[in-house]
């Protein structure tokens, strides 16, 4: 691992992949809430709508947001990948989430973002809630 100046890592190469400097593909649940992305929940349906919590005090999910199993990346739907503007991913607490990052851009969709905190740090800070299953709103 190379040094710049001060001690910090320099981006290399690794294999094919170059690491790079920056965090613009996550967000923060700031701007969640400010909105204008389509917020996609990667849990599963009895989480998402709020019927079972095994990990968090509050059951639920963010309100608007649609139901994405993480178990669905490898089968991403046509609407969903042609979706213009933003989309956020999140899950429990982030892990999951990246499940759908990676079926995204093995669909050739990079943009996608992260919210890492998910519904861990949702709940947390007192975000609202909604509750019931994915009503498939148009995208």
């Amino acid at each position: 691992r190379a040094a710049r100046a001060g001690g910090e890592p320099r981006p290399q190469a690794v294999g094919g992949v170059i690491l790079t400097d920056g965090r613009d593909d996550v967000v923060d649940a700031a701007a969640v809430e400010r909105g204008g992305a389509t917020v996609l929940d990667a849990r599963a349906a009895e989480r998402y709508a709020g019927e079972v919590e095994p990990v968090d005090p509050v059951a639920g999910h963010i309100p608007g947001a649609r139901n994405v199993p993480f178990g669905s990346a490898s089968s991403i739907d046509e609407d969903l990948l042609a979706h213009p503007g933003p989309l956020v991913a999140y899950c429990g607490s982030g892990v999951t989430a990246c499940v759908l990052l990676l079926g995204f851009a093995a669909a050739g969709r990079n943009d996608v973002l992260l919210y890492p905190g998910s519904w861990s740090d949702w709940v947390a800070r007192g975000g609202a809630v909604e509750t019931g299953p994915d009503r498939g709103a148009a995208w």
